[in-house]
């Protein structure tokens, strides 16, 4: 099943904001109201925060993520965007989903954030993190020959430019998208400090109909560094001579 919302939490810091990114927020307890604290840090659920203004979470092994769209005076509006279908193993992960959501406010201090909503609240605590800059969805806009100074930049007559949305905890991440022809999805891993592997990587079904798209499935495999700023996302491959140059899609107006 797929949720369509947005909700606010009220917020008392000047700009929390800033004090909960390069952390990873692992759930310690829950406290449905008229029961006991529930001790849920063995289950290794977790939110992460984002230099691009996106939650990220895990709630049993499922991955979601919601954009955050406005933070005005002590009120901050999330949109939730998507999340892969939900199937618990029993109904704690389902509770902690359901206070997370329809929290009406948070609390933070002594490296711990709290969640309140009419079911009780759920207390997570931090732990040291560096956000990759990788999370979030990306449009491939070039690729560039260092040694050549050379580059090929994304044609304004292609149907539907290369789109991936990533994600990962720091450790480890999950990609997906589409080429012109081709669904991608595949697994990557970071070795050291800008370096990354690509793990798992599908093969195409269809063949692609242009040079820019069959380009990708020939150097995805072999991206060894990158470098994110918020703004751009470099993926560079042939002993870091070459790479792909990613920018952010920006996220549609509703209103």
């Amino acid at each position: 099943m797929f949720f369509s919302c947005c909700f606010y939490f009220t917020i008392d810091a000047q700009d929390p904001y800033k004090e909960m990114i390069d952390k990873k927020w692992t759930l310690y307890e829950m406290t449905l109201y008229n029961m006991e604290p529930q001790d849920l840090s063995h289950r290794q659920y977790f939110l992460i925060f984002h230099y691009n203004k996106e939650m990220t979470y895990k709630l049993d092994t499922n991955p979601g993520k919601i954009k955050i769209k406005s933070i005005n005076g002590n009120r901050i509006e999330y949109a939730y965007l998507k999340s892969d279908e939900l199937s618990y193993n029993g109904k704690v992960a389902e509770k902690i989903y359901f206070c997370l959501t329809k929290a009406t406010y948070f609390a933070t201090g002594d490296d711990s954030l709290v969640f309140y909503s009419d079911i009780g609240k759920i207390k997570f605590y931090a732990e040291p993190y560096k956000d990759s800059g990788f999370t979030g969805e990306w449009v491939l806009t070039s690729y560039t020959n260092t040694e050549k100074e050379e580059s090929l930049p994304l044609s304004e007559k292609m149907k539907r430019p290369i789109t991936i949305h990533f994600n990962d905890d720091g450790t480890e991440g999950v990609f997906s998208g589409f080429t012109e022809e081709n669904e991608i999805k595949g697994k990557y891993e970071f070795i050291d400090s800008l370096e990354i592997k690509i793990n798992k990587i599908n093969t195409p079904q269809k063949t692609e109909k242009n040079e820019w798209n069959e380009k990708f499935w020939e150097v995805i495999r072999f991206v060894t560094f990158y470098r994110a700023t918020g703004d751009s996302l470099l993926l560079f491959y042939n002993e870091d001579k070459e790479y792909m140059e990613f920018q952010p899609v920006e996220e549609e107006d509703t209103n």
